[in-house]
């Protein structure tokens, strides 16, 4: 009785929190800190994932494969001396940047999406270039594919979804 109270003020309180534009849950996207009980960019880390962003559609653009970009991408990182939170770049770390779609002025909150009041990191037309190079073979938006995947709750559905296309 008491637990599903308790479960029902947390569930209220954040959908209220995302109603007003507000980050609901979950750790906070690299090229953003916590500053008092708002995310603002940090400078040095979102010029990094701007940087992210540009070479990697560079290099897609010049015909490298997925898993040759990635490397290239790591190892110019590398040579920047550009770190993620104090280690190297790995491809799982650029997959997640490349794919989050927070850095647009867009979050989700179970299947629901909408803009958020921080400041945007990557421009939209960027965040779609590059996603539908990563996503070219379905002709799909990473954007599209998101709602998608957060619409169909599960990830063997929304496979199936996208090889259907």
């Amino acid at each position: 009785m008491e637990r599903d109270t308790i479960v029902e003020r947390m569930n209220t309180g954040k959908i209220r929190k995302f109603e007003n534009h507000k980050k609901v849950n979950g750790r906070i996207s690299f090229g953003y800190k916590k500053y008092k009980d708002n995310l603002i960019l940090d400078k040095q880390d979102s010029k990094i994932v701007q940087y992210i962003y540009k070479r990697y559609l560079e290099l897609r653009k010049r015909g490298y494969s997925k898993t040759k970009s990635m490397r290239l991408l790591r190892v110019s990182l590398k040579k920047k001396n550009y770190l993620y939170k104090g280690k190297e770049f790995t491809s799982h770390t650029i997959r997640y940047i490349l794919s989050n779609i927070f850095y647009t002025g867009m979050m989700t909150n179970g299947s629901q999406t909408t803009n958020h009041n921080y400041d945007k990191i990557v421009s939209t037309r960027l965040f779609n270039l590059v996603s539908k190079v990563w996503w070219y073979e379905y002709e799909l938006s990473l954007s599209e594919v998101w709602v998608m995947w957060r619409k169909t709750f599960t990830r063997q559905r929304c496979l199936w979804m996208l090889l259907s296309l």
